[in-house]
């Protein structure tokens, strides 16, 4: 069993870090805000704590938040080199160019997606962020029994929510919001299934 942590990149920029996830807001707070329907910071942590593969993109701010998120909690591991499908300059460039109005008249990113393309452009790019997936799954390699093989993903919207599209074609507008994703886990047969959202 495999289970990896897909989350949004919270950095954008140089010198930039997370308020959000810190060693101290996991100590102090049984979640981040008073929303019954909040993710647990405690077991955000656990499952933290268990990553050994480490997964970014193109876009240096994917880089930035895997590295303050390793840095910040000594995490021991490998860091894979940028999966394409997580998202590049030249695939957003591309969106655009096809008509995506990203938050346009308040919609999410993932509407935005799936009202502005054809039906074959959007199953396109559902198919083409699932290859991102399967890819970060193929590289962690099998671990030793008595150890979890957790991987932890910081990418962008809409590709996280394309991807849990992908999985669960129920799934119809989620947002994804800084440090907020999926969490995925695919059984020792390939299937990949949804466990739950991180929704901080």
């Amino acid at each position: 069993m495999k289970t990896l942590l897909y989350m949004r990149h919270g950095i954008k920029g140089a010198g930039e870090f997370s308020q959000i996830i810190t060693e101290e807001n996991l100590q102090n707070n049984p979640t981040l805000n008073s929303d019954s329907t909040s993710y647990p910071l405690s077991l955000f942590k656990i499952h933290l704590h268990g990553a050994r593969h480490f997964f970014h993109g193109f876009l240096i701010r994917t880089a930035q938040t895997l590295l303050s998120t390793v840095t910040k909690f000594g995490l021991k591991g490998q860091v894979h080199q940028p999966i394409k499908e997580i998202g590049d300059n030249e695939l957003f460039v591309e969106w655009k160019a096809k008509g995506v109005n990203f938050g346009a008249n308040g919609r999410t990113n993932f509407l935005s997606m799936k009202e502005d393309l054809s039906v074959e452009e959007f199953n396109n790019a559902v198919d083409y962020c699932r290859v991102g997936l399967e890819k970060m799954f193929d590289l962690m390699s099998d671990e030793p029994k008595q150890l979890p093989n957790v991987g932890l993903a910081y990418g962008h919207s809409p590709v996280i929510e394309l991807c849990t599209y992908s999985v669960d074609k129920t799934f119809t507008n989620l947002s994804v919001k800084e440090y907020n994703g999926v969490i995925f886990q695919q059984s020792d047969d390939g299937i990949i299934s949804i466990v739950e959202y991180i929704n901080f």
